[in-house]
């Protein structure tokens, strides 16, 4: 049965106008349960303007019958082959138990069914959704609404309290930082190859896919040349370490966004010294703490890896994912790690 907001609600689709009454929300969200602000303006005018993606088709709000905003819904993946889809929202804490996160949710559900006839032929479709694994109404509510618990994601830490220890790079090796205007696409390119085995990942179009990582990565402020590490063995891209200067507005906490070794040089120890070379410059440079992000299930033993580098998991930040099959198929995903 379809789903209605209660007496004196409305939903719409957002406007950029709507950009600081959403952050407002979603900070008002993230101090309940985390004691920060997690979103900046810049991070959501950002998303939405990611190309290809339509304020009026792909996302949605609810207003509380005095307009404040109360809740918010994205459906992202809209691109070839159009599997899996992602959905992400916030309900304003002062507007919890009035099924507006209901009504968002099966909106969501409504939106990512409405382009699955995009999809490739045979594919299996499911749609998936993000809550912090503390977040207890978050997960009732995607079970509520037929969603199934996928996997974990951790947020993998390290104090910085003391000098870090020197990485040792395999043979052949050097590494360096990215030359701005030169090095951007083969840098996406090689750590798109690298991530082709990990789990969920589907191939996408080259340039719609750079264009978008381009959109997010090099215009945010976070964004810093100087902390995007390449290594190199001759003229090839072996691994990159490409990290930001912060995460959950705190300055003094740099973040690893993306650490990755391309399949002929693993299991040489490239990625630790990658890691240990990125924690190393964040604590020349009077960082107190450095943080990534990793499938808890990662089948490379990257989570052993960034153990051994010092870091350890943070159940404050353990993200869960649910999943909901819109459509069975064939599983589009490559679940095994490849040597």
């Amino acid at each position: 049965m379809e789903k209605r907001l209660a007496a004196g609600y409305v939903d719409r689709a957002p406007t950029l106008d709507d950009t600081e009454a959403l952050v407002e929300m979603f900070n008002a969200a993230s101090q309940k349960l985390l004691g920060v602000d997690q979103v900046t303006l810049e991070e959501q005018r950002i998303e939405f303007e990611v190309p290809g993606r339509s304020l009026e088709e792909d996302f949605r709000v609810a207003l509380a019958p005095d307009g404040t905003m109360a809740g918010y819904i994205e459906v992202f993946g809209l691109s070839e082959p159009f599997t899996p889809l992602y959905c992400w929202g916030r309900v304003h804490p002062a507007y919890e138990g009035q099924g507006v996160g209901s009504y968002l949710m099966d909106w969501a559900e409504q939106r990512a069914r409405r382009a699955l006839h995009l999809s490739a032929a045979g594919l299996r479709v499911p749609l998936w959704a993000f809550c912090n694994t503390i977040d207890s109404q978050a997960k009732q509510l995607f079970t509520d609404q037929g969603f199934t618990l996928l996997r974990h994601n951790l947020r993998m830490v390290i104090d910085l309290d003391s000098p870090q220890p020197e990485p040792v790079w395999p043979a052949g090796i050097t590494v360096r930082t990215v030359v701005p205007g030169q090095d951007e696409y083969p840098a996406f390119v090689a750590s798109r190859e690298a991530f082709e085995d990990h789990f969920g990942h589907v191939v996408r179009p080259l340039e719609e896919e750079f264009q978008t990582w381009v959109h997010r990565d090099l215009n945010s402020s976070n964004y810093d040349p100087s902390l995007w590490f390449l290594a190199a063995d001759g003229d090839q891209i072996a691994g990159s370490s490409l990290c930001f200067k912060s995460v959950d507005n705190d300055p003094g906490f740099g973040w690893v966004a993306s650490l990755s070794v391309r399949r002929p040089w693993r299991k040489q120890g490239l990625g630790l010294a990658l890691l240990q070379h990125s924690i190393a410059e964040f604590y020349r440079r009077g960082y107190r703490k450095v943080g990534l992000g990793v499938d808890a299930d990662n089948l490379s033993g990257a989570v052993r890896l960034y153990e051994k580098a010092g870091m350890r998991s943070d159940p404050q930040h353990q993200m869960t994912i649910y999943e909901k099959e819109l459509r069975p198929g064939k599983d589009p995903f490559t679940s095994q790690m490849k040597d």
